[in-house]
């Protein structure tokens, strides 16, 4: 389950496949924050999304994600809740079924990651966990520690795990496709570098820019897009970055900065999922080209 973990950190929780992990180790990374980003400038409350995804050319399922109509509050700070919702179709749950639902409370000024829950059934696996992220802890000299904290609920009992140190403020795997909205992309072959955690670890999702293009959806027309490559790494026992390795490329709309299309190799094949449906977006203000 780890492996998928990390998966979903590039390719948008959308997709599902093993990764394997390359032993040259990279050093440890100056990334210690992810820069603050004010997300009420890039998300309307209510939006949803909904994507089709495919393996090996077949659609095997759909995710759907929304944003809560209204702001949450943790301890005084303003939170949007951000959810999604991964399900295989009737076919294929017939030999895998899985229906998946996760859970971000992020701080809508600054983009940090304060929960994130998952709710997973997967084919006989199933889990139910929380991630607290805890910033404000101070250590003897003053200075901030953050650590995540770890609970599994298990037939309505909250259990905590230990704490685990983490770099920095972060974001989690489901905040990070609203927190790639206020990256600025500039001119092609800009990186843009995300620091991301969740129950099992903490990388670096880096993002280029690969080029400009169209791109046409069947369901909704054509679009500007940026095509970008995500790549990530994940920290080891000694704050140490080891790469993943994995191709994927993700195009997003060039003004709202909304994923409109991923593609990632898989053991089964590419793997892909499509926006086929939005509400409560600007898309509507880009569309070069109305479907046919």
């Amino acid at each position: 389950m780890k492996n998928n973990s990390i998966r979903i950190l590039i390719l948008f929780l959308t997709l599902v496949g093993g990764v394997s992990f390359s032993q040259d180790i990279q050093g440890p990374s100056p990334l210690e924050n992810n820069a603050p980003i004010d997300l009420t400038k890039h998300i309307i409350l209510g939006e949803e999304l909904t994507y089709i995804a495919s393996w090996a050319g077949f659609p095997a399922g759909s995710v759907k994600t929304r944003v809560w109509i209204d702001f949450k509050e943790i301890e005084n700070t303003k939170v949007f809740l951000f959810e999604a919702t991964l399900k295989t179709n009737d076919f294929v749950s017939l030999f895998y079924p899985v229906k998946n639902t996760l859970h971000s409370y992020t701080e809508a000024n600054t983009g940090f990651s304060r929960i994130f829950t998952r709710k997973i059934s997967e084919e006989s696996y199933t889990a139910n966990d929380r991630v607290d992220f805890i910033y404000d802890k101070k250590t003897a000299l003053g200075e901030p520690d953050p650590e995540v904290v770890i609970s599994m609920i298990r037939n309505n009992k909250v259990d905590k795990d230990s704490t685990r140190s983490i770099p920095g403020k972060l974001s989690d795997p489901l905040s990070f496709a609203w927190l790639v909205r206020g990256l600025n992309f500039d001119k092609i072959g800009s990186r843009k570098s995300i620091l991301i955690g969740d129950r099992f670890a903490t990388g670096i999702v880096t993002l280029t820019l690969l080029a400009e293009e169209k791109l046409y959806l069947p369901d909704l027309g054509e679009f500007d897009c940026y095509l970008i490559k995500p790549e990530a790494s994940t920290y080891d026992s000694n704050q140490n970055l080891l790469k993943i390795e994995g191709n994927a490329l993700i195009w997003v709309e060039k003004h709202t900065k909304i994923v409109l299309r991923v593609e990632a190799d898989s053991p089964i094949g590419q793997a892909s999922a499509v926006l086929t449906s939005y509400k409560n977006t600007h898309l509507d203000k880009y569309v070069i080209t109305e479907k046919e």
